[in-house]
């Protein structure tokens, strides 16, 4: 299976099966900055960031639907929540394959 469809399985299984996934595939959470948004949303909460997941720098591997439920699971409602989670991703052992 292509990562796509891995990551899609892997939603259903939960956190840890997911984070493997990710790992195995070198998808890492990126919260994207827009200039000119808004860092709090309607009375004054802090707006989640727009995540994105890249490999080797480049977007695209998950769509967007996809990459909303990944972002749901692994509660990615901030950039320090985005920051832990690249971290548990790259020290999982599924990142260098093994």
């Amino acid at each position: 299976m292509g990562a796509h469809a891995d990551v899609k399985a892997a939603i259903d299984h939960g956190r840890e099966d997911l984070v493997e996934v990710l790992a195995e595939h070198h998808l890492l959470p990126t919260a994207v900055e827009r200039p000119g948004e808004a860092e709090t949303g309607l009375l004054g909460r802090p707006r989640a960031p727009t995540i994105r997941f890249e490999r080797d720098g480049s977007a695209g591997a998950i769509d967007r639907q996809t990459t909303v439920q990944v972002v749901d699971v692994l509660g990615l409602d901030s950039t320090d929540a985005c920051e832990a989670a690249r971290d548990e991703i790259r020290s999982h052992p599924a990142w260098d394959g093994t």
